[in-house]
């Protein structure tokens, strides 16, 4: 039988409700508790880094094999970085930016 990946039975997935992410998930990481499974489906990355976001996904992908089959979604923790009204972020094929108001 194949071994198990991260703690994952073969077979077991990761397909959190919503109520489920904000309960069990982020909740205890903004009261600074232990979150289940952090670093094995739910991850910490800077999504305002450097990194293009074909980039982080191949980072990623090979952290949860069994899910991704069913379930394409990738589960984040970042740190919020306010930017102000001039600032933009322009990797090369992808870009987005603040516009005044």
């Amino acid at each position: 039988m194949e071994e198990s990946r991260g703690n994952q039975l073969p077979g077991e997935r990761f397909c959190p409700m919503e109520d489920e992410l904000v309960l069990l998930y982020l909740k205890p990481m903004l009261n600074g508790q232990k979150v289940p499974r952090r670093g094995r489906v739910v991850f910490d990355c800077d999504l305002y880094g450097h990194q293009e976001p074909w980039e982080i996904w191949e980072t990623y992908k090979t952290r949860r094999p069994n899910d991704l089959r069913l379930n394409k979604d990738l589960y984040f923790f970042t740190q919020h970085k306010k930017m102000g009204l001039t600032d933009s972020h322009t990797p090369n094929s992808w870009k987005w930016h603040v516009e005044g108001r």
